[in-house]
């Protein structure tokens, strides 16, 4: 889903962040530069792009990153992975934000509104994949679609109390190819 918001908002990558008390952690990052990850690491809900997207349940845009100063606190990262404009819509579970899904250009850039509604149904579908079945989110959800011609590769997770090796993720070589990296939770 990640990969499909992005080829269809003509983006160069894009990112799930999980709400993760009050920060939200990269989770699935698609072809977007270590640079920039590592710029703006975590951020906290409420700022930046996908952080207000949460914080107030709705798309957050920022057209140009290097000037817009709700977004001065990732600029460093924006510098480093030369990405300079992002647009967000908030996951619900009913009216709780439970993560944020982004795409992310290289140029600056205002989504539209067709972009926006498209990636808000596939964050209903990703808060879906997420929820077990008393409607919170599922310990472990991880699809991989590679079946359907475009990659649908999903790699959604969350925290787990379980050994670390008590969990493999699957090869992607018949889909992303690799470009999907899952930053380790610490």
């Amino acid at each position: 889903m990640v990969r499909l918001a992005d080829e269809l908002a003509g983006a160069h990558g894009a990112t799930l962040f999980l709400v993760d008390r009050a920060t939200l952690r990269p989770y699935v990052v698609y072809n977007l530069p270590k640079g920039y990850i590592a710029g703006i690491g975590t951020a906290r809900v409420g700022t930046r792009c996908c952080g207000r997207a949460v914080a107030q349940k709705r798309p957050w845009i920022v057209s140009d990153m290097l000037t817009d100063p709700r977004f001065a606190d990732g600029r460093n990262g924006a510098v480093a992975g030369a990405v300079r404009a992002a647009f967000s819509v908030p996951v619900l579970n009913g009216d709780r934000a439970i993560a944020s899904l982004a795409c992310h250009y290289m140029e600056p850039h205002s989504p539209s509104a067709i972009d926006i509604e498209r990636n808000e149904v596939f964050a209903k579908l990703i808060s879906i994949a997420l929820r077990g079945r008393e409607g919170t989110p599922h310990p472990r959800a991880v699809l991989c679609m590679a079946g359907f011609g475009a990659c649908s590769c999903w790699l959604l997770g969350l925290r787990s109390d379980r050994p670390a090796k008590a969990f493999q993720p699957p090869s992607h070589s018949r889909c992303c190819r690799g470009q999907m990296a899952i930053p380790p939770w610490k």
